[in-house]
């Protein structure tokens, strides 16, 4: 049985929860900033606050989701997974701010480049969404050049991300993708949980990386597997 904390950090995240869609508030992130300080390895009030977001997200949105999955020919463990590791914790401010920054680089001190290194990356490399996506990835999704639209554009991108249906499909096209530009799948929709495991970790980690690289680090899609009875029990 868990300590009473963890068992109330669940009840609290579900009395936060909108009485019909899931969202992260500026509440949700206050009260998970604050749990947080209190995890410990077996104590952790944070993780289950927001565990019980991810669970509550997935489950509410479970229809699109098996049915982007269904779509794209992959499990829909593999994108029911990789929302599992990217919704909640952040707040979409966080990212409206990363892009106004990094999108000012004429002037911005270089002093807060060099203090702050995630600055200085390109705008096009901010994410956004429940499921975080980067710009200039949803940008190609969509068959557009990033770099190319106007920043009325861009900010309609954004705002795009930002809806949940939405985001569920372009995160699923990411993924269908990147199981290609592996050649994971032999027998599609079938994909094995390593597979999924190497997908979801290039979903997180980008193209960039071979595809050794991602095998020597793939503890983002292992955590997909590790808790896979629990996503599919929320796609149920």
């Amino acid at each position: 049985m868990p300590p009473p904390i963890e068992k109330y950090s669940r009840i609290i995240s579900r009395g936060l929860r909108n009485t019909f869609r899931p969202r992260w508030t500026t509440i949700h992130f206050l009260t998970y900033a604050t749990l947080r300080q209190l995890d410990f390895s077996v104590f952790r009030p944070g993780y289950e606050f927001v565990s019980s977001f991810k669970y509550d997200w997935i489950r509410y949105h479970r229809v699109a989701i098996k049915s982007a999955a269904r779509a794209n020919e992959y499990p829909a463990l593999l994108l029911a997974g990789v929302a599992w590791q990217e919704v909640g914790g952040g707040h979409a401010a966080e990212d409206w701010a990363a892009f106004a920054i990094r999108s000012a680089d004429a002037y911005r001190p270089s002093v807060l480049d060099t203090a702050f290194p995630i600055l200085a990356k390109d705008p096009k490399d901010t994410s956004f969404g429940p499921i975080q996506m980067q710009l200039d990835v949803a940008a190609e999704t969509k068959s557009l050049d990033f770099s190319q639209l106007h920043l009325v554009d861009k900010i309609l991108l954004m705002k795009l991300l930002e809806r949940d249906e939405a985001n569920i499909v372009l995160a699923a096209k990411h993924l269908r993708y990147l199981i290609d530009y592996d050649d994971l799948q032999t027998t599609p929709p079938k994909l094995s949980d390593e597979s999924i495991a190497i997908a979801a970790t290039r979903y997180n980690r980008g193209i960039e990386p071979n595809l050794d690289e991602i095998k020597r680090g793939i503890s983002y899609g292992e955590g997909i597997i590790k808790r896979k009875e629990k996503i599919l029990k929320a796609l149920l």
